[in-house]
């Protein structure tokens, strides 16, 4: 019970972290935005897809398959082994960030012609040094996640971010207000805050990696090893051999952000649409960017999920018991209705409130706030099917399959290339295609996931069971937002209207969850305050 428990507290400290990230990124893009409009949010926005794809190609698979590793070795007493498997891949990082940066640095032009946004080159060169960092900070982020201390994890995602807002805001704010620059140029400036971030995550996470291992670990590594040390080039293997399915599958999202920055412009053009590139950015800074704050929650569960699945799963192949097997299973099941219960209210009350919410955080740019408004009402859905896709993906992980949520993604990118062909260049569905053709790539890839862990003998999934309540939870909340929102904004106004809704609907949510039993009394234990939410529900009667 105690490694469930950690699971859960551990996505919770990582949930509490990424939502300050993402309010610290909302205080960033928001007035950025609100400065350099939808065409300086093109400029903005448009190296991310290929600085995220040299990112996940060369890194992405490397803090979950050290994790893993770390997770193993922990389970069997071998800590030695554990800062072996840091020391061997820490080298070839560095080559590996020397040419990463490389190509993004010295390919800007050519890039930024290539997706005809040559406007964007002076942003990918801000944006290039990040490179440097990333990769090797990416390597003590693994550490932290194999030995289940995602404090530290955190607490390198937050200071990474705080400095990326300081500089990047700053920067852009001197450029274009003091110096009155063109937007491209802004945007450049705030693409140098991601370098700047990454610089201080790197440090601040060496430095934390250090103290950790000399408070925890110091004694135990001034012993001779219980355990023979594996080869740092066996290690190095191992890591390849776990990453390199992981990478794959990873890399298909940018690779999916890669194919709108490529298809979405041409197509739209292809219908005429003058503003192409403005709609590119208000789909890619306006709405993704809402998108991305509540799924941020879901990324962390999946983070927490592999170490406490390896464990669970490592105990249960050695033993055979059928008390290990349900832990197992019990820890998946959590997993997944952890992930529903995050996923349906966030998607349920950003299509509802679509509008409302981007006129709020964007009133300076009402005409692009209004289209980023009828793109979200799509994109929303996505947030259910990328909720079950993280969780199984980091289940699918902890339980040696790690090859398969990379097949699942492939077979939904094929899915979202075809309709982001075919309906970006319908004049009926223009760039909300483009949102549909995403969720409809999620639902896919999600629901093979699903599949492939109901395959597996020794777990026993319930996802049609597990759904239910967050979804009866979900659809009395949006039914409330769909009555209550007119009325509320005819007596107070838009913006306050609005936070009122998002509150009430918030609380109406969690009132829901406690009357359906979405959570049993155990469940309300595992969870960081849980018990006086627990009190709560007896008092109730559930």
């Amino acid at each position: 019970m105690s490694k469930k428990q950690s699971f859960l507290k551990g996505a919770t400290i990582l949930g509490v972290a990424g939502i300050i990230i993402k309010v610290l990124g909302a205080a960033f893009k928001i007035p950025l935005f609100n400065w350099i409009g939808d065409a300086g949010s093109s400029y903005f926005m448009a190296p991310y897809p290929i600085y995220n794809w040299l990112l996940v190609v060369s890194t992405a698979g490397i803090p979950t398959a050290i994790a893993r590793l770390i997770a193993e070795k922990e389970t069997l007493g071998d800590t030695h082994g554990i800062f072996r498997i840091v020391q061997a891949i820490f080298k070839p990082m560095l080559i590996v960030s020397v040419v990463i940066f490389s190509i993004l640095f010295f390919g800007a032009e050519a890039i930024s012609d290539l997706v005809k946004i040559p406007e964007a080159k002076y942003a990918f060169m801000t944006l290039a040094p990040a490179l440097l960092f990333v990769p090797a900070m990416s390597i003590f982020r693994g550490f932290f996640q194999g030995i289940q201390k995602l404090q530290g994890f955190a607490i390198t995602q937050l200071f990474e971010q705080l400095i990326r807002v300081i500089f990047g805001l700053g920067l852009a704010y001197f450029v274009f207000k003091i110096l009155n620059k063109d937007v491209q140029y802004a945007a450049a400036a705030a693409s140098f805050g991601a370098s700047a971030g990454a610089a201080a995550g790197f440090g601040i996470s060496f430095f934390m990696y250090k103290y950790v291992k000399k408070k925890s670990y110091s004694e135990i590594l001034m012993t001779p090893p219980t355990h023979e040390l594996d080869s740092s080039w066996y290690l190095l293997k191992q890591v390849l051999i776990i990453s390199i399915p992981i990478t794959i599958g990873a890399s298909i999202m940018p690779t999916m952000n890669s194919i709108d920055l490529l298809l979405v412009v041409r197509r739209l053009e292809d219908i005429g649409v003058e503003n192409a590139k403005g709609l590119y950015g208000v789909l890619t800074g306006f709405a993704v960017t809402i998108v991305n704050f509540p799924q941020i929650l879901t990324a962390s569960l999946q983070i927490s999920l592999v170490p406490a699945i390896t464990q669970f799963f490592v105990i249960y192949k050695n033993s055979g018991k059928e008390e290990d097997r349900k832990y197992l299973s019990d820890t998946v099941n959590a997993g997944l209705k952890t992930a529903l219960i995050i996923g349906i209210p966030c998607a349920v009350g950003l299509a509802v409130l679509s509008k409302p919410v981007m006129m709020l955080l964007f009133s300076a740019q009402p005409d692009s706030a209004i289209i980023a408004g009828d793109i979200l009402k799509y994109l929303a859905w996505d947030l259910i099917f990328l909720a079950v896709y993280q969780a199984t993906t980091g289940i699918l992980q902890g339980i040696k399959k790690q090859m398969l949520p990379a097949i699942h993604l492939a077979v939904g990118m094929v899915f979202k290339i075809a309709l982001t062909y075919i309906l970006v260049g319908n004049p009926d569905f223009g760039i909300n295609g483009a949102a549909i053709s995403t969720v409809v790539a999620f639902a896919v890839a999600s629901l093979l996931n699903v599949y492939a862990l109901t395959k597996c003998e020794y777990l026993d999934v319930k996802l049609i069971q597990l759904s239910i309540k967050p979804l009866i939870s979900g659809g009395v909340m949006g039914l409330f937002v769909w009555l209550a929102y007119s009325p509320v904004e005819n007596a107070l106004g838009g913006k306050l209207a609005t936070l009122i809704t998002i509150i009430i609907a918030a609380i109406l949510y969690g009132f829901m969850i406690i009357m359906t039993k979405a959570l049993n009394h155990d469940e309300y234990d595992m969870l960081p305050g849980g018990s006086k939410i627990k009190k709560l529900a007896i008092k109730l009667g559930r």
